[in-house]
């Protein structure tokens, strides 16, 4: 056993940055990437490191009843916790978090998506505007003949600008 332990203590150690002194961590390493327990192994990288990472197969069934109290335990602890906070809250400081939280889960989507989204909203805008004042432009001008006596004038051809009456209800409905 004791040559065992000094093989041990002789072997590769952990070589990274301490937080209290910036000396190197010094742990015997444990994982192939030369770092130790505390530093590396254990945390999946890229696209797991926020799965949940249940014991293996050869681990027993021990080991993953122990891994589902635990998960248990902090999913009570948060709750718990989160209902704690809640209780604390003013009405308004609630609804205010409410919309906040409804905004944090929304799925937003690709940027080039939420370009496109808003181009679209601005084209719009700008299509009702444009709209709107030329209904304004052709009422004016309606109002300026009949106070000018329009009556005696011929009826308006059906192609005339002049005859497009649309509400802004209506164009809302149709370029939202």
């Amino acid at each position: 056993m004791k040559r065992i332990n000094a093989e041990r203590l002789a072997g590769p150690r952990c070589g990274a940055r301490r937080k209290r002194d910036g000396e190197p961590c010094q742990q015997l390493i444990l994982y192939s990437n030369g770092r130790c327990r505390y530093h590396g192994g254990k945390t999946p990288k890229g696209k797991h490191w926020h799965k949940l990472q249940l014991p293996t197969a050869d681990a027993g069934a021990d080991a993953l009843a122990r891994k589902e109290r635990s998960v248990a335990q902090r999913q009570k602890k948060r709750a718990a916790a989160r209902a704690a906070k809640l209780a604390d809250m003013t009405p308004e400081q609630r609804a205010a978090y409410d919309n906040q939280f409804a905004k944090r889960v929304m799925n937003p989507g690709p940027a080039k998506r939420r370009a496109g989204i808003r181009k679209q909203r601005a084209d719009a805008k700008a299509f009702r505007e444009i709209v709107l004042a030329t209904e304004a432009a052709f009422e004016a001008r309606n109002h300026a003949q009949a106070a000018r006596g329009a009556e005696s004038q011929p009826a308006a051809a059906a192609g005339d600008p002049g005859l497009i009456s649309l509400s802004p209800e209506t164009l809302r409905e149709l370029f939202p």
